[in-house]
């Protein structure tokens, strides 16, 4: 089994590592599709659980990237040690459409 720092969390983990700017670009197309942004957040050691923890609730409505990344960045500040990840959540379909991992704990 590989180590914590290895494991892989989300199809984007198994591409070179995101800065701010590719994870931002991500959360545009979430918004343009309709998509409710929602941070979730997870200790390590239980990220590979179905079940994150949510941060407040689904951004319902929301257009501004900005938005989405800075209430990511306050989620990572509240908790330092969990990963925060952003899904973009399809409410037609009652489905994920999208997530990508902000941060890692």
């Amino acid at each position: 089994m590989q180590g914590r720092a290895k494991r892989r969390l989300e199809t984007f983990s198994y591409l070179p590592p995101m800065d701010a700017g590719r994870v931002r670009q991500q959360v545009r197309y979430m918004v343009r599709q309709g998509w409710a942004p929602i941070i979730e957040h997870a200790d390590p050691a239980s990220a590979h659980d179905d079940y994150w923890l949510k941060w407040k609730v689904a951004m319902v409505g929301e257009t501004d990237a900005d938005v989405v990344m800075k209430e990511a960045w306050a989620c990572y500040r509240a908790h330092p040690r969990h990963h925060v990840r952003i899904v973009g959540y399809d409410l037609k379909r009652a489905t994920r459409g999208a997530m990508v991992l902000a941060y890692r704990g």
